[in-house]
């Protein structure tokens, strides 16, 4: 017991100094960093923390709100800074490593710090740290789900079972509030396995009402509020966000029957990074006819492992819309079984064994801080980006930023301090003229070509005198600054 908690105090201090260092130093990108981060500060500056938001006009229920929460509390405790967008990241990385961990007692007790070493040190849920997303605490929320139902399948007592059973409907909660329904495909693993090994009736002692209730307020409790508010999210939800995902290419996120091989084959095959080696050998037992025999007829743990990991894998390959960071809760199945596989071969007491991981972990520190610092002048970099505005401005004092008939980078609004809009002007003027001037103090980027167009519309047909000041650039392109000096 003293050796596990030695062990476990060492995989936190391990999983807090990988997640914490330079994990403010990289300023955000777009889309994805700027957008959450963007959305989060709404909150903070509209105080309502109900409906997520781009900016006072423009609402976003793309996703739950959990993540948004996350980084706005952050920001609140620790100021307005690049770490404390991060920081929850780092902190769900750790508890990540803590609830493989308490997986690991189970699955491979002679050696429970070996699935949390794996995940914290393989190249691409490490990365997945420092970036702003749902996926680090989806991840998270499901790996407290999969301990619960662990913990309930070997539990003795009847007390236990029930405790273990609410932590998993918790977890699923969770990862509801988080991602919505992709948060629950590790069911589809869950039911086939309980189902093999003790048939449907081995599903009752997990569907209680007191699991299912937990599950509702936590994973529906915001849907219900929003919905009652919004009744046309009803179909959004379930239409948009659903079955467009599922089966449209409508979200322009590597559809087509080749594009899991482009969003997937990265982070499965370099992510993996550095136990290719037992990677391969769990790869060819998996492949073996006899070994599967084996799993389906006695009590193997393996079985849901691979369940875990390969329906999951299936529903990312047959859906529509796929990104890199999607698989990354792939990696708590796959940690698992490449513990299973090292339990035995994996010594670190052996001096050559500690030496390379050392410098493994010296080269992921490097790989984080070169990219803070090799990425700084990136073209999506928002901080970048925020001090040309700043310098395109001419020292103007404005209220808010407003881009012209182009992409919107939200993370600007972090850096700015300032709320981010869109004005649909190209071809509108007439029915531009309000949206023109609803906003005192603004600060307009045009594009550098339709600049002169720009103002000389607004003064013939809205009656407004635009001042063209400094140059700046919107995704690699020049764009121009603009003032409204009068209204006639």
């Amino acid at each position: 017991m003293a050796d596990h908690r030695r062990a476990l105090a060492l995989i936190i201090a391990l999983f807090l100094f990988l997640g914490f260092v330079f994990q403010g130093t990289r300023a955000l990108f777009e889309t994805d960093e700027g957008r959450y981060t963007g959305n989060a500060m709404e909150m903070i500056v509209s105080g309502d923390y109900l409906v997520p938001r781009y900016n006072e006009d423009t609402p976003n229920f793309t996703k739950p709100p959990f993540t948004l929460w996350a980084i706005a509390a952050s920001v609140h405790a620790f100021g307005h800074n690049t770490w404390a967008v991060r920081a929850p990241y780092a902190v769900a990385f750790t508890l990540i490593g803590v609830l493989l961990f308490a997986m690991g007692r189970r699955i491979v007790p002679e050696r429970p710090w070996l699935p949390p070493l794996v995940y914290g040190l393989s190249l691409f849920p490490f990365a997945a740290a420092n970036y702003v997303s749902t996926d680090v605490f989806l991840t998270l929320w499901e790996a407290l789900a999969m301990y619960g139902f662990i913990a309930w399948r070997y539990a003795a007592e009847s007390s236990a079972r029930s405790r273990y059973m609410l932590v998993l409907w918790l977890g699923f909660g969770g990862a509801f509030l988080t991602k919505g329904p992709p948060g629950l495909i590790p069911l589809l693993a869950v039911i086939p396995y309980v189902v093999v090994r003790d048939g449907w009736r081995g599903l009752r002692p997990l569907i209680r009402w007191p699991g299912l209730a937990l599950f509702l307020v936590v994973g529906f409790g915001w849907y219900v509020t929003v919905i009652a508010f919004r009744p046309e999210l009803f179909r959004y939800f379930l239409v948009y966000e659903v079955y467009d995902r599922l089966f449209t290419g409508v979200h322009h996120r590597h559809a087509g029957w080749y594009g899991w091989i482009v969003a997937f084959g990265p982070p499965l095959l370099l992510g993996t990074l550095p136990w290719w080696r037992p990677l391969v050998r769990g790869c060819r037992r998996v492949l073996s006819r006899a070994r599967w025999h084996t799993w389906l007829r006695g009590e193997s743990i393996a079985l849901l492992l691979l369940l875990w990991f390969l329906i999951p894998l299936a529903v990312f390959i047959a859906a529509q819309s796929r990104l890199p960071l999607y698989v990354l809760p792939l990696f708590l199945p796959l940690s698992l079984m490449l513990a299973l596989e090292m339990r035995r071969s994996l010594d670190l007491r052996a001096a050559r064994t500690r030496l390379l991981l050392g410098l493994w972990v010296a080269l992921l520190v490097a790989f984080k801080g070169g990219a803070s610092y090799w990425f700084v002048h990136a073209d999506r970099n928002d901080r970048v980006l925020s001090d040309k505005i700043r310098a395109a401005a001419s020292g103007h004092d404005f209220g808010s930023v407003t881009y012209v008939d182009q992409h919107m980078p939200w993370g600007v609004a972090f850096y700015l301090h300032r709320s981010i809009f869109g004005l649909d002007w190209h071809g509108r003027e007439g029915r531009g003229c309000s949206a023109l001037t609803a906003r005192p103090n603004t600060l307009f980027l045009v594009r550098e070509r339709a600049a002169t167009h720009f103002r000389d519309s607004a003064a013939s047909r809205c009656g407004v005198s635009v001042r063209l000041l400094g140059q700046a650039e919107n995704d690699g392109r020049p764009v121009r600054a603009a003032v409204i000096e009068s209204r006639q």
